[in-house]
């Protein structure tokens, strides 16, 4: 073999190895191989990304959240009384004592001018509301709980004019704010449990407190409302709920904001209330189960106290019903008899601070067949 030939066997050689080693990185199974290792990649790549962007959008949440709950801090720490001077220098100690807590944020020049102006005056931040507990939760926010605060104060106040005494409690209510039971709310007895969609609007939480109200002022009486089977019983229970709300709201509609509350619901619906107390509707004996259903029942008994508030004193007619309660002594051979509960609602009538004449609050029960 002559040396060009060698030389010629000798480059074939090189390139087949060549050829062969290349091969080796392309072929299907290595292709596959590689094109794994990429989409791994890119698979931990996009959640690192993901997780980022969470914990972004977490921080944003929490730090929204905040700034809520300082601000619902701050409006509660500058509602004090007294004069003008006196104010400013009590709600700077609020606002000091709060920073100084960690509760809310306030620059330092701010601050020192915070604690110049209060100088030796000490924090008085709003009480507790007497007999009322509010239990921490992720629905019941700051801001929430200061709006639904107020509104108990404020129907505290108005109930103690009709002869209730908060101070008297002797236990306290929980009120929860329940993220499960959205659209609804309920008194169990020892719990006022308001819907989170509901506790957007302060009549809930009042009506449900009303339940608490007439337990505290006649514990005998509505420990027999709340194990009695009697129809009427429970209608007369619920129709004192109702009016007592309703007419502190001077409103005859009952859960009037119902249906916009409610999530995915259109607004518009007609009717766009639960109960009107301004109706005038009768109880009829033979209409069967649903003419005994304890709300539509409330809706005739708390129509016949709207009546004579349209023909009385507001504050008269509310001191009537809650006067007629807290004397009411259940019989149980009369609970089912209408009769039982409205010679109740006369002999309040009859009270000096109410002195309602008997017939008309007689009229206004016998239009309505509660006789």
């Amino acid at each position: 073999m002559t040396p060009q030939e060698v030389e010629l066997k000798k480059r074939e050689l090189e390139l087949k190895e060549r050829e062969m080693t290349q091969s080796k990185w392309s072929g299907p199974v290595t292709v596959a191989i590689i094109a794994g290792i990429v989409g791994i990649v890119g698979t931990f790549v996009t959640s690192a990304l993901n997780r980022d962007l969470e914990r972004t959008k977490y921080k944003g949440s929490a730090e929204l959240e905040r700034q809520k709950q300082e601000g619902s801090l701050i409006v509660e720490a500058i509602k004090t009384g007294g004069a003008t001077e006196e104010k400013e220098k009590l709600a700077a100690a609020n606002l000091v004592f709060l920073a100084d807590a960690g509760l809310v944020t306030i620059n330092e020049p701010k601050l020192t001018e915070l604690r110049i102006k209060a100088g030796s005056a000490i924090p008085s931040l709003p009480a507790p509301l007497p007999g009322v507990e509010f239990k921490r939760s992720s629905a019941l926010t700051a801001e929430m709980q200061s709006k639904l605060q107020s509104a108990l104060a404020d129907y505290q106040a108005a109930l103690a004019k009709l002869g209730y005494d908060p101070g008297q409690a002797k236990d306290r209510v929980i009120v929860r704010v329940d993220e499960d039971a959205r659209d609804n709310a309920y008194f169990d007895n020892e719990s006022v449990v308001i819907g989170s969609n509901l506790a957007r609007d302060p009549e809930y939480v009042l009506s449900e407190y009303t339940w608490y109200v007439l337990k505290q002022s006649n514990p005998r009486a509505f420990q027999e409302f709340w194990n009695s089977q009697a129809a009427q019983m429970a209608g007369f229970g619920q129709g004192l709920k109702f009016f007592l709300t309703c007419n502190y709201l001077n409103t005859p509609y009952v859960g009037k904001n119902y249906y916009s509350l409610l999530q995915g619901t259109a607004v518009h619906r007609s009717p766009a209330y639960l109960f009107n107390l301004k109706e005038l509707r009768a109880f009829d004996a033979n209409a069967g189960s649903d003419a005994l259903e304890p709300h539509k029942l409330g809706e005739i008994w708390g129509g016949a106290f709207w009546e004579l508030r349209e023909k009385f004193d507001r504050a008269k007619v509310g001191r009537l019903a809650f006067q007629a309660w807290k004397q009411f002594q259940p019989v149980k051979a009369e609970l089912d008899k209408p009769k039982h509960y409205v010679d109740v609602v006369v002999a309040a009538g009859a009270s000096p601070d109410v002195a309602l004449d008997p017939q008309v609050i007689r009229q206004a029960f016998e239009r309505r067949k509660l006789k």
